[in-house]
């Protein structure tokens, strides 16, 4: 009887400490719903119950996915604003050169 009681007592904690997982997924989803403005994360898992959580793997890929894209936009966006100002640089400093030798 002790025996069976100790079995129980395993399923419930451990049936316990799973739903408090699973309420921690559904709160990283919500956030990550939130952080991404509700554009394509949630509806990977739309209407999704706290206790059905079967996509948040997903969702995480997702997300990172999309910070990823944004971090990568912005380098992209940055480098070609380098290049565009030292390709500048360089006509400016020809064409003073230039001038200065009075071939142009």
């Amino acid at each position: 009887m002790e025996l069976e009681l100790k079995k129980l007592n395993e399923a419930v904690t451990s049936i316990h400490d799973e739903m408090f997982y699973l309420r921690e997924r559904y709160k990283f989803m919500v956030s990550a719903y939130k952080f991404t403005g509700g554009i394509g994360v949630f509806d990977l898992v739309n209407n999704v119950s706290p206790c059905d959580l079967t996509g948040i793997g997903e969702i995480e890929m997702q997300v990172l996915t999309n910070e990823t894209n944004t971090k990568m936009f912005t380098f992209s966006f940055l480098s070609i604003l380098v290049c565009l100002s030292v390709a500048g640089l360089q006509l400016w400093h020809l064409k003073t050169f230039f001038e200065r030798k009075k071939l142009l």
